[in-house]
């Protein structure tokens, strides 16, 4: 058998247009892969860039984190420090207070007397058992307290008697301004 070919100029053309129209759609089929290829790698490439700087970030962030944590404990400590540099400090300018506050109810006991126990409060106050064998030494303690610019009153609470002589329970508080010092 033999083919007839069909010589006719449209149909000819007709089939030129349609090989040159498949032509273009391959062109612009390849060319939108090609398009879709390089945006693709591309985004591949910034999105590895981005994960390449994340990961740098992250580690900083995790030196920053662990020099904040370092910094906190380094705080906690200075701040415990301090705290005992204070008591220390509260603890001397106590001691130094008691020891006034001693001296001068030294000063004012009277020959014969005795101070059995006293409790000092915050250098503010004094509180003490007082024992002699006379009751008038009780009154001259208590005037000789009066007398003194250091303290700036004296209460006695209790007096009592016994084989030995008297005893007295005695607050006295301090002048604010000798209990400052």
């Amino acid at each position: 058998m033999i083919k007839q070919l069909n010589l006719n100029p449209e149909v000819i053309n007709k089939s030129l247009k349609v090989n040159a129209l498949d032509k273009k759609l391959k062109q612009a089929l390849v060319s939108t892969v090609l398009v879709v290829a390089l945006v693709s790698v591309a985004a591949l490439g910034i999105n590895l860039f981005i994960i390449a700087k994340i990961k740098v970030l992250e580690i900083s962030a995790n030196k920053y984190d662990d020099v904040i944590q370092e910094n906190k404990k380094l705080t906690a400590e200075t701040n415990k420090m301090n705290s005992f540099i204070s008591q220390i400090d509260s603890i001397k300018s106590t001691k130094t207070n008691v020891s006034k506050i001693l001296k001068e109810v030294s000063g004012c006991i009277p020959n014969g007397g005795s101070i059995d126990s006293y409790n000092i409060d915050d250098g503010k106050s004094i509180k003490l058992s007082y024992s002699t064998k006379e009751y008038d030494d009780i009154t001259k303690f208590m005037k000789n307290v009066e007398d003194t610019d250091f303290f700036e009153s004296i209460n006695i609470s209790s007096i009592s008697s016994d084989s030995n002589g008297f005893k007295a329970s005695v607050e006295i508080e301090v002048s604010s301004k000798n209990g400052e010092e």
